[in-house]
Order: C-alpha cells, then structure tokens, then sequence
C-alpha cells in the first residue's frame, strides 16, 4: 500500500517492521518472521550491513527466530552481525 502511495523505501520497511512487532507480540510468529527476514533483507539492500537501521532489524529477526527456538540459524546470523557492530 505505501508504494502505491509513494512512500520511501526506508519509510516501508519502518511500516513492515513495526507490523512485526504488533504480529510477534501477538504470538502469531510465522507472519512475524516472514516480515522480518523481508526487513533485515531490505535495509541490507538500503543500507549495507554496517547501519544501525541493519543492525536493529537483524537483532529483531534474531529474536523471532529464538521465539521460534530456531536456535541454529540464530547462531549463524548472530556471527555475521556480531563483528559489525562495534564499528557502528
């Protein structure tokens, strides 16, 4: 909806994430996590992977991903996202 109503590209995913907070609180995690991964993929895209925005939204997919006890693939992202950070 907000592409057709010209909204930014950052603007969109602050719209997608904020829906996945609202989608996480509710305990409805699959939805949360599709909108989630689509964040952290987009401000990589946006942003590179040393912005703070990248930062917030792959701690945020993090988080999904340990609510859903996919403690594997929380390790893998962690140790990409890990070594970023004190540079940011």
């Amino acid at each position: 909806m907000l592409r057709r109503l010209e909204g930014s590209e950052s603007s969109i995913l602050t719209v997608q994430s904020n829906l996945a907070n609202s989608y996480q609180m509710l305990g409805r995690l699959g939805e949360a996590l599709r909108l989630r991964r689509d964040v952290y993929s987009g401000r990589l895209k946006l942003n590179g992977d040393q912005h703070a925005d990248t930062l917030l939204a792959v701690t945020n997919y993090a988080s999904c991903l340990l609510s859903l006890r996919r403690f594997g693939e929380v390790k893998s992202l962690l140790r990409k996202a890990i070594p970023v950070a004190p540079r940011v």
